[in-house]
């Protein structure tokens, strides 16, 4: 059986008016969820506010975001932004 090749780039798809509309309704719903996730998270202070949605991205630009996000080795990664993403269907991905 012949193999069915891949004729669309990861940028060709990204680009596309159809494709970008539905990641950008995924981010949007995802935005709320986040800034409840973040709520709920000890010691978040200003991450909830902080958190946007620029296109098709989620994001927060508050200083501490990548701990809280990731965590150190001192606390555990709350994943507030990728479970926001994973409750509305989406998949964070990096880049």
């Amino acid at each position: 059986m012949p193999k069915l090749l891949n004729w669309f780039t990861e940028n060709d798809l990204k680009n596309d008016p159809g494709v970008r509309k539905v990641l950008e309704g995924y981010a949007q719903r995802a935005k709320p969820v986040a800034q409840s996730l973040a709520q709920a998270t000890a010691d978040a202070g200003a991450f909830g506010a902080s958190i946007d949605v620029d296109g098709t991205r989620l994001f927060s630009d508050d200083p501490g975001a990548l701990s809280i996000e990731f965590g150190t080795s001192d606390t555990e990664p709350q994943a507030v932004l990728r479970r926001a993403a994973e409750a509305v269907g989406g998949k964070l991905s990096g880049g």
